[in-house]
C-alpha cells in the first residue's frame, strides 16, 4: 500500500489550486488566474460580509466560479494550521 505525502494529497484533492514558481511569487493561486488563494480567504473572512455576499463579490469582481470558491474554503479549513 502506497503512502502519500502531504503535497501529493494536496495535488490530488485540489484541482483549482496550484502553485507555480515565478507566478505571484510562488504563492498558491486559483489555477488559470493570478488570483491568490490568500486573497480569496481574506474576502471570505471579512466580518462585514455574509458568506453569500462574499461569494457574489468573488464571482463578480474576480470572475471565480462557485466550485473554485468552495475549494478554497475547504483548503483553508484543512490547511490553515500548517
Amino acid at each position: 500500500m502506497r503512502i502519500f505525502n502531504r503535497w501529493e494529497i494536496y495535488i490530488l484533492k485540489y484541482k483549482h489550486i496550484t502553485r507555480t514558481m515565478g507566478v505571484c511569487g510562488g504563492r498558491k493561486i486559483i489555477r488559470g488566474t493570478r488570483i491568490e488563494v490568500e486573497k480569496v480567504v481574506e474576502i471570505l473572512l471579512q466580518s462585514d460580509l455574509t458568506i453569500e455576499e462574499s461569494y457574489i463579490t468573488l464571482q463578480q469582481d474576480y470572475g471565480l466560479l462557485r466550485e473554485q470558491i468552495k475549494e478554497v474554503e475547504d483548503y483553508h479549513r484543512c490547511f490553515k494550521n500548517l
